[in-house]
């Protein structure tokens, strides 16, 4: 966890969603607040309640009073469910109702009966209507929705603080032909896979400035060597506080060996993917989203999340391929960043999904004269059906992506616009959709994993099974190409 000083944030109570829950019990308690309200130094003119010594305030009080900040969100309602709708970064517009505290209507609170959803999921904030609209307590409201909330005794004023835009950056790692992301947010930190094994100890040592303490989250997206592999000694480095994988076994030492390290791992807490929102702190939130599970085809049981802070968001799917990407568009909304689909591939990046996310900018992490081929041209031309600029690994290097919640920037300006890999140190670029190896006459799919072992010295490129067969190499039994 990263100690940072945040200008009264490090008064949110960084709880859980479903930690927010108010028991029930005797008639509540309830009065008019005397308390002043500033919001970001401002004296604001709220309609305050103290309930059972907590002061609640009108929902859409406080959206009207955050609408120009980074930790802005709106407010809707869907009467026939009875659902107050909550998203974070959505633009609030007021309709002239908000900070009036003409009347104390203290005697009309009672508990609501509406449910409340914040971005998609249901959340346990208790609610009080009260003259008509709902008033939440304030500081659960924070601590789910990002502001900071502090009590001067002495001047006797409740201050609300918005995010104060503190600098988050997300950095998609350079390990060649594999993934690996990490998310530095305000407080918390996050790691996405860690490329294959012989990048472990990069990444380790890449991470190290950003982390004081434990390595909070760890995300083993699948149980693919280029996503495992420098786990291990990630794991190995760092306490890690939670990991966050599919669920999925394998027999691969590269898996055994993720596995014991994440077993063997003290104080760590183990999740499955499932639906699940964990907060940062500062108003980010990290958002797991279920698509596929228990899938023949591991790719399809990649863990899936969205990152956000303010109005910004990112999308991570791993190597999910189309089946789960149907699944995920109908569970997204609209994100700013995606991290491609399986390295850019054909397979995944499919129109549905870009159309549901509609991505200002893509980056494709891929290694420099991959044999797969990467990124494929169906890939980039539906990147650019839905006007995303692509940035890659292959040509940037490590990507960095700063945002404050409003805007976003990175440290690259080299967009990508052609397809396939660019050649590596050798010159060699091995793009055929089909390898053949010259020493055992055998031909692969390039997204065989024996087609990565053939060296470059034995390589041989077909741009159809048919040619392979007619050249006299025979079929790998694995791929079946």
């Amino acid at each position: 966890m990263r100690r940072k000083i945040l200008p009264l944030i490090m008064f949110i109570a960084l709880l859980g969603l479903s930690s927010l829950t108010v028991s029930a019990g005797a008639a509540a308690h309830v009065m008019a607040s005397p308390q002043q309200v500033y919001v970001d130094g401002e004296q604001a003119d709220f309609e305050v309640y103290n309930i059972d010594g907590y002061n609640y305030f009108r929902l859409r009080d406080v959206a009207c009073a955050l609408r120009d900040t980074p930790s802005r969100f709106s407010v809707n309602y869907r009467e026939n469910e009875r659902e107050v709708i909550i998203t974070t970064g959505a633009d609030y517009i007021p309709d002239g109702s908000e900070m009036h505290a003409d009347a104390d209507n203290s005697a009309s609170a009672v508990e609501s009966s509406q449910s409340i959803v914040l971005d998609g999921y249901r959340a346990s904030l208790k609610a009080y209507n009260i003259g008509g609209s709902n008033f939440i307590k304030l500081r659960d409201l924070g601590g789910a929705l990002g502001f900071g909330v502090h009590y001067d005794e002495q001047l006797n004023r409740v201050v609300i603080t918005s995010s104060s835009g503190f600098p988050v950056s997300i950095h998609f790692i350079d390990v060649g032909q594999g993934d690996c992301i990490f998310i530095d947010s305000p407080v918390k930190e996050v790691l996405i896979d860690a490329g294959t094994a012989e990048y472990g100890k990069k990444v380790s040592e890449y991470i190290a400035p950003y982390v004081f303490g434990s390595l909070d989250i760890v995300v083993a997206t699948h149980a693919h060597a280029d996503h495992i592999g420098g786990l291990a000694a990630v794991l190995a480095d760092y306490q890690v506080d939670m990991v966050i994988d599919s669920g999925e076994t394998a027999t691969s030492n590269v898996w055994k060996s993720y596995h014991s390290a994440v077993t063997a791992e003290p104080g760590c807490e183990y999740r499955e993917d499932r639906d699940m929102v964990i907060p940062l702190g500062g108003g980010a939130q990290f958002t797991v989203i279920e698509a596929l599970d228990g899938d023949d085809n591991p790719n399809n049981n990649s863990v899936s999340a969205v990152f956000s802070y303010g109005g910004i968001g990112v999308l991570f799917s791993g190597d999910s391929e189309a089946p789960a990407e149907s699944v995920l568009a109908d569970k997204l909304w609209d994100i700013d960043v995606f991290k491609a689909g399986h390295h850019g591939s054909h397979t995944a990046n499919s129109l549905p999904l870009l159309n549901a996310a509609r991505p200002e900018y893509v980056i494709v992490s891929c290694g420099k004269g991959n044999s797969y081929g990467h990124p494929h041209a169906e890939a980039m031309q539906n990147f650019a059906a839905v006007g995303a600029t692509v940035y890659t690994t292959m040509v940037s290097g490590t990507i960095v992506m700063n945002t404050d919640g409003l805007t976003c920037n990175f440290n690259t300006d080299a967009a990508y616009t052609g397809y396939g890999p660019v050649p590596d140190e050798s010159g060699i670029v091995r793009s055929a959709p089909y390898v053949g190896s010259s020493s055992t006459h055998k031909f692969h799919r390039a997204d065989c994993r024996y087609a990565e072992s053939v060296s470059d010295k034995n390589y041989v490129g077909f741009n159809s099974a048919d040619e392979a067969r007619a050249a006299g190499y025979e079929a790998c039994r694995t791929c079946n190409p």
